[in-house]
């Protein structure tokens, strides 16, 4: 084999990408990961890095590769070259049902919403405007209602 391909993952969405009870980074993502890069002659190793350091480790060349679960914007495409996607992950907004909860997006304006992490789920609520975000660390990039 030839020199080593460092690969990043955020770890944050088994059965995808996940660091298992050894410590070690498992699943599909992690997994295909390593046979491409084997196949392609080069030793993997996997690293986990938080959701905001991926793109930036990337660009500055920390680590030669990304697996996540994440969004393909054209700000992104205009620094990194990104595979054809295989999974599709969907945005959605859960709010409890009740008489004064919100039914819609828009009656989110005012409230106070979380975001896990600085993935697509943060960057579509903060772009409402009105919405007040309060991040928090999570397992998987998700938006949630908080209060009134």
């Amino acid at each position: 084999m030839h020199r080593s391909s460092v690969i990043a993952i955020d770890a944050t969405l088994a059965p995808l990408h996940y660091v298992n009870s050894r410590g070690d980074p498992n699943g599909f993502d992690v997994e295909l990961v390593r046979a491409v890069v084997i196949d392609a002659g080069f030793m993997p190793e996997v690293i986990v890095l938080p959701c905001d350091k991926l793109f930036s480790g990337l660009l500055n060349r920390s680590h030669d590769l990304v697996v996540a679960t994440t969004g393909i914007t054209a700000e992104r495409q205009e620094t990194c070259r990104f595979s054809s996607p295989y999974f599709e992950i969907c945005q959605v907004a859960v709010m409890r049902k009740g008489i004064s909860e919100p039914e819609a997006i828009i009656d989110l304006v005012g409230l106070k919403i979380g975001a896990s992490g600085q993935g697509i789920s943060a960057r579509a609520m903060s772009s409402i405007a009105g919405v007040h975000i309060s991040m928090t660390k999570g397992e998987a990039p998700t938006c949630f209602y908080l209060d009134r």
